[in-house]
């Protein structure tokens, strides 16, 4: 007999083994050591059923058969997990009592209580917090196991939320593609992200441009020209929405200080500036979106090789930007690592103790930083290279002094309440600055800046030697790209208008330092936006520098047919209410499930849910062959006149529906993750139909960094 440690992920299965201590051996990706046996899921190794699981006729999709329910939504195994889930549950059968491992929330608790459901396991079940997965707080957790029952009403939560999501997302899915001959996929999730989206490509389109006006002085100060700003009083009667729409006031303004001599008040304030927390995948996807140009997908994808591959950092997928007492008192091995990792001498004091060492804010994550191991980095690629730096910086600057910054600030009183306003800030210790490249610094390159932090503190004779006013323009809202977008999931509160909703949403987040009103988690937004893009709801565009998301025609089509119940993500406020219930034992999962069924039944019963939109015959476009129209089957495109035109792949790579009518039109389109014939490298090249190729675009490179260009023969079959 043993006992089975049941884990979520490989890293914490390791940190248990490390902390057990003794001779530890693994076999078939399972550790054995003493009595102990740790084995690890990749994620959910179960899945909810399919339709068609309980009965074959769900295989075609039938409006008649809708709203599909069953009253109790069993579980199966997940493709390529079977092998998996047969050795668990094997181990289930020689254990003495088994250590539910999973992460310290809802999903993780039902993650592995559903593996121990599927095995029929009816021995002892504990629970183990594995909130810190530093060595001696997984000691100290393993000291103080609790009874697993105290927490399965957590997974019983979860899996209320899965049974609802799929209650939902099939039945509307089934519903609106029936209606229209093509497929429309629904999701909780995936359609709230989506019409907002659509929401910003309606404010940008719909933005009526607005011209406001603001003065600006030159003030002479102890012969130091210093650039003023005009700051009226907030009620003053001639703004509106803070600003002057006509410059009449201003000129008045203008007209009375336009060479007044007069005296100014200078004042200096120190800062002393704290550095930034270590990531979270936010906050580093923003990073490297901001100085690599990396979307969500890539920083994902790159942050995985860094953590299973090379053993480089921490867990990736984490919401938290907080560490524990524990991982403070590691910090100098992990330190140790990084200046042998990456060769670097820098002034670190370990007497620091940053504000990121908060046992509180730590959540079923911890911040990604750095791990105590040693890598070779000349194996890393370029981009692992940046992203494993960017981690490391914003861990060693946990140990560095705070940055000293001096705030100069003058001001001009002009009328009560109004003034002449001007302000600087100069670094005068550069303290965790000094590992950073953008250094902060660079106010000092402003002149104006200079000669602002120069002058005294105290009050001195000036003298306003002239003033302008500058005709500005309104400017509206940027489209979201996929890291914008992934940021706006985590905060979708701010975007709510119902009051009611907006709050259920922040308390949902209640105590989570990385989400404010979310939706989805940090472990599925990435896949998410790569879905909608994958429908064909959104595609990716080229504007200036940037990569932005815009609705199809497709997109905006289903977009205006959604009601608006869909379209907000006010379900997940109103599901999180009846999960938290079922949490404290006021609610049970048909509670839930009811809930939704009904909501399912009224869009069903109420809306036509008829697009106008030329694809929902099937007809994507025409034919470049013989002008037929162009359907989706199975095996992707083809000419429903038969004349054998087909296309699925380019450069063996699939092709989107948006792609596809462009290069029916005989323009080239962006093939992304190209491999190369030898290695595992990839590229990127626009591929350009031979039999349509457009002689603008014959030997054009060098577009957007993409270097290569290649023309490709359309399959005339």
């Amino acid at each position: 007999m043993h006992k089975l440690v049941i884990c979520e992920k490989p890293m914490i299965a390791k940190a248990i083994a490390e902390a057990l201590g003794g001779n530890c051996i693994n076999k078939n990706n399972c550790y054995e050591i003493m009595d102990y046996k740790i084995i690890w899921a990749f994620g959910h190794l179960l899945t909810l059923k399919d339709p068609e699981d309980y009965d074959d006729k769900y295989k075609s999709w039938n409006i008649n058969d809708l709203p599909i329910y069953f009253d109790n939504w069993g579980r199966k195994v997940k493709k390529g997990n079977s092998a998996r889930v047969k050795q668990i549950v094997s181990l289930m059968k020689e254990a003495s009592v088994i250590i539910n491992a999973g992460d310290i929330d809802e999903e993780g608790q039902n993650l592995v209580d559903e593996l121990i459901e599927w095995g029929r396991y009816n021995g002892k079940v504990l629970r183990l917090d594995t909130s810190d997965t530093s060595i001696n707080a997984i000691k100290k957790a393993l000291n103080n196991l609790e009874d697993n029952d105290l927490y399965v009403k957590d997974g019983i939560s979860a899996y209320a939320r899965q049974v609802a999501d799929i209650i939902f997302g099939y039945n509307l899915t089934r519903f609106y593609s029936c209606k229209n001959n093509n497929i429309f996929s629904v999701g909780r999730v995936q359609t709230a992200t989506f019409s907002l989206v659509c929401q910003r490509y309606y404010d940008i389109k719909n933005f009526k441009k607005n011209y406001y006006y603001e003065l600006f002085s030159d003030v002479n100060v102890n012969n130091c020209i210093i650039r003023t700003k005009f700051v009226p009083d907030k009620e003053n009667v001639n703004l509106t929405d803070g600003m002057f729409l006509d410059d009449s006031y201003l000129k008045e303004i203008s007209n009375d200080i336009n060479n007044k001599k007069t005296s100014c008040e200078i004042v200096k304030k120190i800062q002393n500036e704290a550095p930034p927390l270590p990531f979270n995948i936010n906050k580093l996807n923003s990073y490297c979106h901001k100085h690599f140009g990396y979307n969500p997908k890539q920083v994902m994808s790159i942050t995985q090789n860094l953590r299973e591959k090379y053993s480089a950092i921490t867990y990736n997928r984490s919401d938290c930007q907080y560490l524990s007492e524990e991982h403070y008192k590691e910090a100098p091995g992990v330190i140790s690592a990084i200046l042998d990792n990456l060769d670097i001498n820098c002034n670190l004091d370990m007497s620091i103790k940053s504000r990121c060492f908060n046992d509180s804010n730590i959540t079923a994550h911890f911040a990604i930083i750095p791990t105590n191991n040693q890598i070779d980095v000349s194996k890393l690629s370029s981009e692992e290279l940046n992203v494993y730096k960017a981690i490391c910086d914003y861990y060693l600057i946990q140990f560095m002094p705070k940055a000293v910054k001096e705030k100069t600030i003058l001001q001009i009183k002009i009328k009560e309440g109004e003034c002449l306003s001007a302000s600087s800030v100069l670094v005068k210790r550069q303290g965790y600055l000094q590992l950073l490249k953008n250094n902060a610094n660079n106010d000092a390159k402003d002149e104006n800046i200079k000669e602002l932090s120069a002058l005294q503190e105290g009050r001195c004779e000036c003298l306003i030697q002239s003033c302008n006013i500058e005709k500005k323009e309104t400017k509206p809202l940027k489209p979201f790209s996929k890291t914008t977008l992934f940021n706006a999931m985590g905060c979708i509160a701010k975007y709510v208008t119902d009051p009611n909703v907006k709050e259920l949403l922040v308390l949902k987040d209640k105590g989570k330092k990385g989400e404010n009103g979310s939706i989805g988690t940090v472990a599925t937004r990435t896949a998410i936006i790569e879905r909608l893009l994958e429908v064909g709801y959104l595609e990716e565009k080229q504007q200036n520098k940037n990569k932005i998301l815009i609705p199809t025609e497709k997109g905006l089509a289903f977009y205006k047919v959604l009601p608006d119940s869909i379209k907000q993500p006010n379900l997940t406020a109103q599901w999180w209410v009846i999960q938290e219930n079922i949490k404290e034992g006021k609610a049970t999962t048909k509670d839930l499930e009811l809930d939704v069924l009904d909501f399912v039944k009224n869009i069903i019963e109420n809306n036509d849910g008829v697009i106008n939109y030329e694809g929902t015959n099937g007809v994507i476009c025409k034919c470049p062959k013989c002008k037929g129209d162009i359907v989706k089957g199975k095996y992707g495109a083809y000419c429903k006149s038969q004349c054998g035109f087909s296309q699925k792949y380019v450069f063996g790579k699939e092709i989107s529906e948006s792609q596809l009518k462009q290069i029916c039109s005989g323009n080239r389109i962006l093939i992304k993750g190209i491999k190369k014939k030898s290695g595992n490298d990839t590229f990127d090249a626009y591929a350009v139909p031979k039999a349509l190729v457009k002689k603008e675009f014959v030997n054009k490179k060098g577009d957007n960094c993409v270097r290569y260009e290649f023309v490709f023969d359309m399959e005339f079959k």
